[in-house]
């Protein structure tokens, strides 16, 4: 008698558990922000890191163009000067936008926020396998410009 309920408890448990792990990757998922499973899916494609001084010395040249590739909600309260909106999931839209700005002199620098934030890394994984190469990567670069104290827009109402 105590063997049967003592089975069924944990027969109830090891289920509850499954469940619980099978949501939890239905919900990453689904989530604009999830956790990689097996790493970043952009690290097959690595890209050039850029500094915040290299951004500042490009921006100050006017020879960048900076892609913003955080959730639109964040692009519409600051971004970084001239920053189009590129989330890396809707590149292909905004591609043809992008690439008649193309001249031999633009560095394109893609950027997100928080040191573990790898969308910025992602896009610049996507323009190059679109033929785009001179692609870099501003690391936590909302957050370095902000707290720099550097020049920035917010998109007006």
């Amino acid at each position: 008698m105590i063997y049967k309920k003592l089975r069924t408890g944990l027969l109830q448990a090891l289920g509850l558990v499954i469940l619980g792990v099978v949501s939890g990757i239905v919900i990453n998922t689904l989530r604009p922000d999830a956790i990689f499973w097996f790493g970043n899916p952009a690290a097959g494609h690595q890209s050039r890191e850029i500094t915040l001084e290299e951004a500042r010395d490009l921006y100050k040249g006017g020879h960048v163009f900076f892609l913003d590739a955080r959730d639109s909600w964040s692009y519409k309260e600051g971004h970084l000067p001239g920053a189009v909106h590129c989330p890396p999931d809707e590149i292909d839209r905004h591609l043809a936008s992008i690439v008649p700005r193309l001249t031999d002199s633009t560095t394109f620098v893609t950027y997100c926020d928080g040191v573990e934030c790898h969308l910025g890394a992602e896009l610049a994984a996507s323009l190059k396998k679109r033929g785009i190469n001179d692609v870099r990567v501003l690391s936590n670069g909302w957050r370095l410009w902000l707290n720099a104290g550097y020049p920035v827009e917010k998109e007006r109402p």
